[in-house]
């Protein structure tokens, strides 16, 4: 009888945890997305309207140019669907995907060619509206620069040095591209690695105040997470945070400057670590007040 009361008690004890686990997840969400419908309107637009089961916030929005993709971030919110991928057949949508991660919901509008939206909130619902002109004038109220945007080119020439356009690609391997366009082919560049990170800084090289902002690349599925852009003095700072095992290669072309991260394969991760793998006798050293030229000569010679 002790035997079966003390089972008992540690499945109630399991119980018990279980419930405080599922409690708290659902305690990191505060409202579920329950619905999403898709139509069409007249000119090209279309219309997405979400449903929840509670009311959320204004979502967080950016856009991609190439490949042309809408993004909005539900922070808070969990998803119900019962599928991640829509396909669309409208005239500037290919179809759509929901992505859940980090505490928040992802809506991401795979599109032909990018267009200007806005997004309306009211109480459990949300209405986003792709292709209209009071989008275009919501996204310039509110600021919404598009993420990797081709500056707009003046017709007079620019005036010392600047980054005219910023652009990120995925390559057919999985090589994630920065592409950068500079208003001159002499621009000194300086390319260095930091922790996890790339860092490619521009001498005396200005950015446009609307391309100066973090741009999150994750979803092009390459080692690239995120690219932050901005200045720093006089110069010019892109800061690349890359994941995993990767290489990268930076070159130019006229004033077109690109920097490739791409991911290792199997081969060569194992190759990396057969060329930088340590070869030779150990030198073991123990001192005690001894001038540091000599350490350097005891070495010397044994080297």
């Amino acid at each position: 009888m002790k035997m079966r009361l003390g089972r008992r008690f540690k499945a109630l004890q399991l119980l018990v945890v279980l419930m405080a686990v599922l409690g708290a997840e659902s305690a990191a969400f505060a409202a579920t997305m329950t619905d999403i419908q898709f139509t069409p309107r007249p000119g090209g637009r279309f219309e997405v309207k979400l449903k929840f089961d509670a009311p959320v916030s204004q979502p967080k929005g950016y856009t991609i140019e190439r490949p042309a993709r809408i993004a909005l971030d539900f922070a808070g919110v969990s998803s119900g669907l019962s599928q991640k991928k829509y396909p669309l057949s409208f005239d500037n949508a290919s179809g759509a995907l929901i992505l859940q991660s980090q505490g928040r919901t992802r809506l991401v509008l795979n599109l032909i060619e990018l267009a200007p939206y806005n997004a309306f909130v009211d109480g459990n619902e949300v209405t986003v509206n792709v292709g209209s002109a009071q989008a275009r004038d919501f996204l310039k109220k509110n600021n919404y620069s598009a993420a990797l945007k081709n500056v707009s080119r003046k017709n007079t020439a620019p005036v010392g040095n600047q980054v005219m356009d910023m652009d990120f690609r995925r390559g057919n391997n999985g090589e994630g591209r920065l592409v950068l366009t500079l208003s001159k082919p002499s621009i000194d560049i300086d390319v260095s690695v930091q922790g996890s990170r790339i860092q490619v800084d521009l001498d005396d090289t200005t950015l446009p105040e609307k391309l100066r902002r973090r741009y999150d690349v994750g979803d092009f599925a390459t080692p690239v997470k995120i690219v932050d852009a901005n200045v720093s003095g006089s110069n010019t700072l892109f800061s690349i945070k890359a994941e995993g095992d990767y290489d990268y290669l930076a070159y130019q072309t006229d004033n077109q400057y690109v920097v490739e991260v791409k991911p290792l394969t199997k081969f060569e991760l194992e190759k990396r670590k057969e060329e930088f793998a340590f070869t030779g006798e150990k030198l073991s050293l123990n001192f005690q007040d001894i001038e540091v030229r000599t350490v350097l000569q005891i070495i010397a010679d044994f080297t």
